[in-house]
């Protein structure tokens, strides 16, 4: 579970809440979202509130990554509907063994899968070709009916899902 620490953001989740959700809830990972902190910033939340794992804004360098190397680093790629498969792919070899998994989010973009079965902004077999070479995530604006087909195609770590509100637990 993800839960955004970044102050300035609209899905912002106090501290307070993220710490008793922790304890509320048993199994998976808590993983607080970052966007422009100093590496600093993200040591000092990740331990106050025994994080899991941390997942990095696009705008995240190198040397934050490395600095992290006591959690689990998701590090959140852009796609844009310009994107060029072949940066796509420099990017990712630059940053290969410096996070556990690369969240692709195309779904900022509005990028659906029937653009990917369309080749924009990338071909699904370059999709495909991704999955297959770095552990990915991906977040995509996608038809219930169009996930199966999603996940045999290209065979991701996971699927990146955003939540909703709740007004008090179960509703």
């Amino acid at each position: 579970l993800g839960f955004c620490l970044d102050e300035n953001a609209p899905e912002y989740v106090d501290a307070r809440q993220v710490h008793g959700l922790r304890e509320w809830v048993d199994g998976p990972a808590i993983i607080g979202e970052f966007g422009l902190q100093t590496l600093d910033q993200i040591i000092e939340q990740a331990k106050e509130l025994s994080l899991d794992g941390v997942q990095l804004s696009p705008f995240a360098d190198e040397a934050t990554r490395l600095g992290l190397k006591d959690w689990f680093v998701i590090q959140e790629v852009m796609v844009a509907k310009d994107t060029a498969f072949a940066d796509l792919e420099n990017r990712l070899d630059e940053m290969a063994g410096q996070a556990g998994l690369f969240l692709l989010n195309l779904s900022a973009s509005g990028i659906q899968w029937a653009d990917l079965e369309n080749d924009t902004p990338v071909s699904v077999s370059q999709l495909q070709d991704i999955c297959s070479r770095f552990p990915v995530l991906i977040g995509l604006s996608w038809k219930a009916t169009e996930l199966p087909d999603i996940l045999e195609k290209l065979s991701p770590e996971g699927i990146y899902v955003k939540g909703g509100e709740e007004e008090k637990v179960g509703y």
